[in-house]
């Protein structure tokens, strides 16, 4: 059995010719570790006051992993702790729990051709145990299953700010029916969550039910872990055409099968088979995955990504694609998974919280503004983290117009002041402890008059400008006068230099 003890996890590794570039906290197990786990007793939550009355009686995210030798086994409600609905098209299912249990192999491998479809319904599970689904929505043109419509397109007036919705279950139920909740595309909430913003390797955002995991839009530009980090691609682009009388693949239809003229009702898009692989075009192969080394993978791994374009919307296929790259592990799509005795309970906090980013040191003339920003890991992104900012070890609070973000990972330092300099930290807590970060070194620059990173003649003649003027920028000493103490003040800021 697979060691899961924090001595076990690889740490950082970094350098511009390794495998991967300051990729980030290795997992000993991605499978087991990579879950983002129920902390703090979280609830399911809604903005609609009849969903939120169902929704907050369900635990969030993952509620339990177990591990064998070969096997993890998790445990999920289905319902995330981010907001989930309204829905605006009128669904009138809620995000119920689904009793998700669901088998991810150790050791996945590749499906020879020809490969599974994905098909509709779930196809794996988000991180946080919410239901992947793929573009699909279930719909056909004349219900044929030639034209399958496209549920990014077709549906897009019913996701909610997170971009999932429910797929009603059962009878109805007033006030709301029970629902599967999921997401067809890129999972913006759970990003959040996770960190995943484009200036890092994004981290794994789910496990498609063939054992490879799914990754967020960016990975390293070369599959080898070099090259730094960039937004994965996809491979596939819409068809250009006017009617739809073929298929991707060239197969010429029988007028029976056409599917309706491209139009202002039916534009591009509105039907998966809308769109073609092109071999070559992006960095991803027919299932939407590619093998690389990753943060938690530095051997290598097969992975798919979600795809989202430039301007961060969500590309086709979105995720997982049209088929499994591996072999489809069937008792998941048939909710058949039997957990073996003895198989281990996981604990998340056996990998302790880490600081992934420390603040880096900032220097800035006086009157201007300085960011400091910090970043924590933990096994599955064990937040939502608490932030406290430091200076030389005081707490910081928010001072309008001044210092703001002193409870979040990002504070900002505005109309700084020679008080300012110092020693910045940051105290991060989360379910599985706290970490404090390096301290990162403020320098205030207050003879900088121009702010253009020299102390010389004109920041001067700028001050003696102001100082006449009685300027408020002028009050070097903060006490609210303009005065020959300010003088003699910047003299001394003037002759240190910076």
């Amino acid at each position: 059995m697979q060691d899961r003890s924090s001595s076990s996890v690889r740490g950082w590794v970094c350098g511009a010719a390794s495998l991967a570039v300051c990729a980030g906290p290795a997992l000993a197990d991605p499978t087991t570790e990579a879950w983002y786990f129920r902390f703090y007793g979280r609830m399911g939550q809604s903005p609609d006051a009849a969903m939120h009355a169902l929704v907050s009686v369900i635990p969030a995210d993952v509620v339990q992993v177990r591990y064998t030798a070969n096997n993890t086994y998790v445990n999920a409600s289905g319902v995330p702790s981010y907001p989930v609905g309204p829905f605006p098209d009128g669904n009138p299912s809620y995000p119920s729990d689904v009793a998700w249990l669901v088998r991810v192999p150790h050791a996945p491998v590749e499906q020879p051709p020809p490969k599974t479809p994905t098909g509709n319904g779930t196809i794996g599970l988000w991180v946080n145990g919410v239901a992947v689904y793929n573009a699909k929505d279930a719909h056909s043109y004349m219900g044929l299953g030639v034209w399958n419509q496209n549920a990014v397109v077709v549906e897009a007036d019913g996701f909610d700010a997170a971009l999932g919705h429910s797929s009603p279950l059962g009878p109805p139920a007033p006030p709301l029916r029970p629902g599967l909740y999921h997401h067809h595309q890129n999972p913006i909430a759970l990003r959040e969550q996770l960190g995943d913003d484009g200036t890092h390797h994004s981290p794994i955002l789910g496990y498609a039910f063939d054992g490879f995991p799914i990754y967020g839009p960016y990975g390293y530009a070369n599959p080898d872990g070099t090259g730094g980090v960039r937004r994965m691609v996809s491979g596939y682009r819409a068809r250009s055409i006017t009617v739809r009388t073929t298929l991707p693949d060239g197969t010429v239809l029988p007028p029976a099968q056409y599917g309706p003229a491209v139009d202002a009702d039916y534009p591009i898009g509105y039907y998966v088979e809308d769109f073609e692989y092109v071999g070559g075009l992006g960095d991803l192969n027919r299932a939407n995955a590619r093998f690389e080394v990753t943060p938690e993978y530095p051997g290598g791994t097969w992975a798919y990504h979600t795809t989202i374009d430039a301007a961060g919307a969500s590309a086709y296929p979105y995720s997982v694609g049209p088929i499994y790259f591996g072999v489809l592990q069937t008792d998941n799509t048939t909710r058949t998974v039997m957990v073996p005795p003895g198989a281990a309970v996981f604990d998340p906090c056996s990998v302790p919280m880490a600081i992934s980013e420390d603040p880096a040191p900032a220097r800035t003339c006086g009157g201007g503004s300085a960011e400091f920003t910090v970043k924590a890991s933990g096994v599955g992104g064990s937040g939502p983290f608490g932030y406290e900012w430091r200076r030389d070890g005081v707490v910081l609070s928010d001072v309008p117009g001044h210092i703001a973000g002193s409870a979040t990972s990002e504070l900002t330092i505005t109309d700084a002041r020679p008080g300012e300099a110092g020693g910045y930290s940051c105290r991060v807590t989360g379910g599985c402890g706290e970490v404090i970060s390096a301290e990162a070194e403020l320098t205030v620059c207050v003879a900088d008059m121009n702010c253009d990173g020299l102390v010389d003649f004109p920041d001067y003649l700028e001050f003696l400008n102001l100082y006449i003027a009685h300027d408020p920028r002028a009050d070097i000493t903060l006490d609210g006068l303009v005065d020959f103490v300010d003088y003699l003040e910047f003299l001394n800021f003037y002759e240190a230099g910076c």
